[in-house]
């Protein structure tokens, strides 16, 4: 591998940076590396202790053991002792504002002797509160009146308080029985002052709960080092399951604190490291990647990252399941805007990366690949969306059977399928149908080009393609030709098709500047009589830019200008170059006859760099016979090969091969080549 410039570079910091934004989700604890479950064989070598650890109660009857606790616990309470003082007070000022305002003759006694009635009612008051007094609304269901914990001041104790009712009734008892003249005066001054003075202390409550449930024996039973916990092809019976989830908590606590979390980040590091690393690899410099350019590198990237925080968020959520995650997005959107390969290369590495990270198994992977690649294989033709829709169906019958199958193999009966456990797939493919409106909004945000709107520019009533084909009508007509030339031999090698048919039609708009330089649209006056070899060739060249910058200027896709400046590549025009040379003009500067370039990259652009020249000399023959166009095709490949003008493309010999056996097969049908039989020769007419 070579990175021949700083795009190249950028490409693997790129991905360098994708591999520390997800090195934020990586584990720092050892995983532990059996998978079992209950009822299975264990597929292992005999498993024996390495260590002594405890054997776990199982969840649901340690949950019980909470339960009862719970439903036995008394809560705690709080008594404030403080607030009798301001009570008292309160009292005290009450009873002399009632006092002053009464005008009774009959309350005289108590006018008379103010404190043995203040002092009486004070007493009551301190009796009440200190026996403690509650509030019935706002207990616990749970409280128990005759045997109430309460917090007083730094010391727990049990007492036996008093309701608010209660409370009043008792000092109503009180003043009945006393020998104080008037003493009933002092209840409703009284009544008015008795409160709840404890109060439910849920802090308190809530630690001696936990130190309660603390108490709690979470093991039962050991397992010492040496001890055999498991033999292979042994079945995984209830007990064994609880020693193994056991044996698996402690090893993922106990030894992951004997060993280095720095080693487990880093080899998580480096997996991740090689794995987007060969991607990029191949995606940049076997797949075409860099023809795409730095912004869909980024844009892959990106979608690695967003799946792979989601997946993080469900995860970590623990109610919901990873099959909820509608992966299948992916491969959609990226079949939309590049190819097969890109799509199915890139959801590969994406599954690969999350099972590792999350610990998802074999199911998980099988599930998920086998959905993306039906995602990509059932929607062919993307320039239209009912293939899209079908594609759903084919994604949901996918993940149907795949869990249908893989459950009843496990199980070995279809009732063991957990309909609850389905429904998450189910919510899956419908989540799936949100790339239906992605596909667009992803269009624009990152100015991709899909198949839809390729399809919408290959419209002839375009306005460029119209202007074409009235200002140029012969160069339109050739334009139509080489599109359907081009478009059979992309579909022969499983190339762009509809890209190369769009580029077709408009790789030859800049000619519309100057249409009667070129020969296809002149008629009786040729203008190159009037000018020098080196005009002639300056305006026949100068039709690539003019047509870069009118698709640049009508908005038209990246790659559809990479065409135009493209497909001529750095040929020469040879009419005009010999012609100078025949003029003889001493050093012919070649430069002045060479189209400035670039040379084709793609596969697309190397076929219609082709069709465009085979199609333009193929009219040039008088009467063609089959043979004639074999030997015309061969020697403009061999011509186009031999001056190093596919030296930069991606394309194989067996693929050059396939495209020169299409345009032989389609020019044949074009120029409506038939066997001569000898009694037709006398009557086929001369201008057929």
């Amino acid at each position: 591998m070579t990175l021949n410039n700083r795009k190249d570079i950028l490409v693997y910091v790129i991905t360098l940076g994708t591999i520390l934004l997800i090195s934020l989700l990586f584990p720092n604890t050892l995983r532990f590396k059996y998978e079992f479950e209950e009822g299975k064989v264990w597929k292992y070598e005999n498993l024996i202790s390495p260590f002594d650890f405890g054997i776990k109660k199982p969840q649901r009857e340690i949950q019980a053991e909470y339960a009862r606790i719970d439903s036995t616990f008394q809560n705690y309470y709080q008594k404030d002792d403080q607030k009798i003082d301001a009570v008292i007070q309160a009292f005290q000022n009450d009873f002399s504002k009632t006092i002053s305002d009464q005008t009774d003759a009959n309350l005289d006694p108590v006018k008379a002797n103010q404190d043995t009635y203040k002092t009486f009612g004070v007493s009551l008051l301190r009796k009440y509160y200190s026996l403690g007094i509650v509030d019935l609304d706002s207990l616990k269901k749970t409280a128990d009146l005759n045997r109430m914990h309460v917090l007083i001041g730094d010391e727990l104790t049990i007492i036996n308080p008093l309701h608010v009712e209660q409370v009043k009734n008792q000092i109503r008892s009180d003043l009945s029985g006393s020998t104080i003249p008037q003493i009933s005066f002092l209840y409703p001054l009284l009544a008015r002052h008795i409160h709840p003075n404890i109060y439910f202390d849920p802090e308190l409550t809530g630690k001696l709960l936990a130190a309660e449930k603390n108490k709690i024996a979470i093991t039962r039973g050991k397992i010492s080092r040496g001890d055999m916990i498991i033999e292979q092809d042994a079945v995984v019976t209830p007990e064994t399951a609880q020693i193994l989830e056991s044996f698996r908590d402690a090893y993922e606590h106990q030894v992951a604190q004997n060993k280095s979390s720095w080693f487990v980040w880093s080899g998580y590091f480096l997996l991740m490291l090689l794995l987007f690393g060969v991607f990029t690899f191949y995606y940049w410099q076997w797949l075409e990647g860099s023809t795409y350019g730095l912004k869909t590198h980024l844009f892959i990237q990106l979608g690695f990252i967003v799946f792979v925080f989601l997946s993080y968020l469900v995860e970590r959520n623990g109610t919901l399941s990873i099959y909820m995650v509608p992966f299948c997005i992916a491969p959609i959107v990226l079949k939309a805007f590049f190819d097969d390969k890109v799509a199915f290369s890139a959801y590969v590495v994406l599954i690969i990366s999350i099972a590792l990270l999350f610990g998802f198994g074999f199911e998980f992977v099988l599930l998920q690949i086998a959905a993306g690649l039906v995602a990509i294989i059932s929607n062919k033709v993307t320039r239209y969306w009912s293939p899209f829709f079908r594609s759903i169906l084919l994604i949901a019958l996918t993940y149907s059977v795949g869990y249908f199958s893989l459950t009843m193999i496990k199980e070995g009966t279809i009732g063991a399928i957990t309909w609850s456990e389905y429904s998450w797939f189910i919510i899956n493919v419908v989540l799936v149908l949100l790339a239906y409106p992605l596909v667009p909004l992803l269009e624009r945000i990152f100015g991709f080009t899909t198949a839809i709107s390729l399809a919408e520019l290959g419209d002839l009533n375009r306005p460029l393609l119209k202007d074409l084909s009235f200002k140029a009508p012969g160069t339109f007509q050739h334009s139509l030709q080489v599109a359907n030339i081009a478009e059979a031999a992309a579909e022969a090698i499983g190339a762009n098709s509809l890209l190369l048919r769009v580029s077709a039609l408009y790789h030859d708009i800049g000619k519309m500047e100057n249409p009667e330089i070129f020969i296809e649209n002149q008629s009786d006056y040729n203008p190159h009589q009037k000018l020098t070899p080196e005009e002639s060739a300056r305006k026949i060249i100068n039709h690539v830019a003019a047509g870069a910058g009118m698709a640049r200027k009508a908005r038209l896709p990246k790659p559809v200008i990479d065409m135009i400046n493209s497909h001529h590549g750095t040929t020469r025009v040879e009419y005009f170059y010999k012609a100078s040379e025949a003029a003889g003009e001493g050093n012919v500067d070649k430069s002045v006859f060479t189209y400035p370039g670039p040379k084709p990259v793609t596969r697309e652009e190397v076929i219609l760099m082709l069709a465009d020249s085979i199609e333009a000399a193929c009219k040039s023959l008088k009467n063609p016979t089959e043979s004639d166009i074999h030997q015309m095709v061969d020697r403009i490949l061999g011509h186009k090969n031999a001056s190093a003008q596919f030296a930069d493309a991606k394309i194989t010999y067996r693929e050059m091969e396939m495209i020169r056996d299409s345009f032989k097969k389609v020019l044949k049908g074009i120029y409506h080549i038939r066997v001569e039989y000898p009694e037709e020769k006398l009557e086929v007419s001369p201008n057929n």
